[in-house]
């Protein structure tokens, strides 16, 4: 038997009866009880559809050929045209089971029936219905689904593929003794509205609604199939349009996959057990690959865009699965995952992918509100605020890892938390005087979510000091002034202000890098008291200050006469 990537797809679709009558209940916080499939393999349904469709031509391909619904045998599938051999047997189907019997059963291949066949001819001119890829459900104890790819030709225009629900039926027996899969249903349900309009009175004895309104789409008088799927009169042969029973056998595969989801804040943790592995199938081949991802099917392993849609992945060498039966455990952080989507272990082959013996879907059931990250708590502290020129240091605590950016003093910073959950921060020493907001912002990490906090920080003005000495002119002499101006930057101006002598003198000098400027004071040929005094205005960030010399010059001596 030959599989397609693919085949095993789960439908997760039981009822919570169902699931309380298998003992699938929640164990402790986040944690659900294993999910435990196992798999089936070289299944054959057989159905021979409904007594109508006896008179009809039909054509098959694939695994799907033609059922003789009188003496239950399958007729050579390459022919285009039968007569009266309406039933269908579909080979070589995989799916699977879980522990309260619900699973799935894939089948490649088509049919395709002409209801206007004469005497088994397929009309080329008139409408023809296919079925392809029929999927056979159990949906939950006793209750099951045939659904399928359907499309039409007809003189109103085709009907592109779409999946319909064929059948809907109960289940009278499944089994899986000795290995082997028994199922047999009951004849479908019969019990669907009538479209409205289409025949009056309105009957309750159609196939399932999805099919009959597919069929409906560009219907015209001389291509109407949908007729055949409903009653459409009291007689008695509207009964032949009733679906039939059904059933299916198969082989139980050793193969198993449990898989138990646990969820906690902001980690989901599946523990997985499997059994009934091939480390090698083909030349090459190097044990399996486990993985979890969205629902639906394998993803393309040959590609990096699959490879990205799972969320963990574990490669399970051979030493790990020397007996066919290893264990792993996958770990997916909750960004990684999707709410919106239902996630499932799937196993493959490794390296290459060399075939799909070993590919297996099992879901799990993600407790997405024990996966919520716990609330998170910033506490900022450090100083409140500094003199221009002076860096500080500022904090904040988090009661988990990760990293924290601080915004509002100067450019943003991020620094990664200690193991004791906090973050410091400089504050630079050329922040501008003012009032800040700084802001600390938690990105999340470990099991915590992102959160923030704010902190008032305020810089004040530098202190300045300004001071001036005096080497006094004499009356022959110039002196000077030496200014020094400390905490103010290079280049900062000193106004200094020289009175005395009945004049009064200003000048504005800039100091140098070490903060110092001199001024010349002139000579005093008369004499006198005199005050320099040296001011410095400040600025933005630094504070105004001052200082003030006096000297006296004696006045010369009279010459004599």
């Amino acid at each position: 038997m030959t599989r397609s990537t693919g085949q095993l797809r789960v439908v997760a679709a039981a009822s919570a009866a169902a699931l309380a009558a298998a003992a699938l209940t929640f164990v402790g916080a986040g944690s659900a009880q294993a999910a435990t499939t196992h798999y089936v393999d070289d299944v054959t349904l057989s159905w021979p559809v409904s007594v109508t469709a006896n008179s009809w031509g039909i054509a098959t391909a694939g695994n799907v050929s033609a059922l003789s619904p009188t003496t239950g045998t399958t007729i050579d599938g390459a022919s285009t045209s039968y007569d009266k051999a309406s039933g269908i047997a579909a080979a070589d189907g995989v799916g699977h089971l879980a522990a309260d019997g619900t699973g799935t059963v894939d089948f490649t291949g088509s049919v395709t029936y002409s209801p206007f066949a004469q005497y088994g001819t397929m009309v080329a001119d008139k409408a023809t219905l296919t079925l392809s890829d029929l999927e056979l459900e159990v949906l939950q104890p006793g209750e099951g689904r045939l659904s399928a790819l359907l499309s039409y030709h007809k003189i109103g225009g085709d009907l592109s593929p779409r999946r319909v629900t064929v059948a809907t039926f109960d289940i009278t027996t499944q089994t899986t003794t000795g290995g082997a899969l028994d199922l047999q249903t009951a004849a479908p349900d019969w019990t669907n509205t009538v479209p409205a309009g289409k025949y009056a009175p309105t009957y309750t004895d159609a196939w399932p609604t999805s099919l009959v309104d597919a069929l409906l789409t560009n219907v015209d008088d001389g291509s109407d199939i949908s007729v055949y799927f409903y009653r459409t009169s009291a007689s008695a042969g509207n009964n032949n349009k009733a679906p039939l029973a059904m059933s299916a056998t198969g082989t139980v595969s050793d193969r198993e996959v449990s898989a138990t989801p646990t969820s906690s804040p902001n980690q989901l943790s599946v523990a997985v057990s499997a059994g009934g592995f091939s480390a090698v199938t083909n030349p090459g081949d190097a044990g399996v690959y486990v993985g979890l991802a969205p629902s639906g099917g394998l993803p393309d392993v040959s590609s990096q865009a699959g490879m990205a849609a799972f969320a963990a992945a574990d490669y399970v060498t051979p030493g790990r699965m020397a007996t066919g039966s290893f264990t792993s455990t996958l770990k997916a952080a909750s960004d990684t995952l999707d709410p919106t989507k239902t996630y499932s272990v799937y196993t493959w082959q490794a390296h290459s992918h060399s075939n799909v013996s070993q590919d297996t879907e099992t879901p799990v059931t993600i407790d997405w509100a024990a996966l919520a990250p716990l609330a998170s708590t910033v506490t900022a502290g450090g100083a409140a605020g500094t003199t221009y020129g002076k860096s500080a240091t500022v904090s904040a605590t988090v009661p988990d890892a990760g990293t924290v950016t601080l915004t509002g003093l100067g450019a943003a910073q991020e620094v990664t938390l200690t193991e004791a959950g906090v973050a410091d921060f400089t504050v630079p020493a050329t922040l501008a005087v003012g009032s800040y907001t700084a802001t600390f912002a938690y990105g999340g990490g470990g099991q915590h979510a992102g959160a923030s906090t704010t902190k008032a920080f305020t810089v004040a003005k530098a202190a300045t000091t300004t001071s001036v000495k005096v080497a006094k002119p004499s009356a022959k002499k110039a002196g000077r002034a030496s200014v020094a101006l400390k905490g103010a930057a290079a280049g900062s101006k000193v106004v200094v202000t020289v009175k005395g002598g009945g004049k009064t003198v200003k000048r504005v000098v800039a100091v140098n890098a070490k903060g110092l400027a001199v001024v010349a004071l002139a000579k005093a040929p008369q004499g006198g008291s005199f005050a320099v005094t040296a001011a410095y205005a400040g600025d933005a960030n630094h504070k105004a200050s001052t200082d003030r010399a006096t000297y006296k010059v004696a006045k010369p001596a009279k010459k004599k006469r």
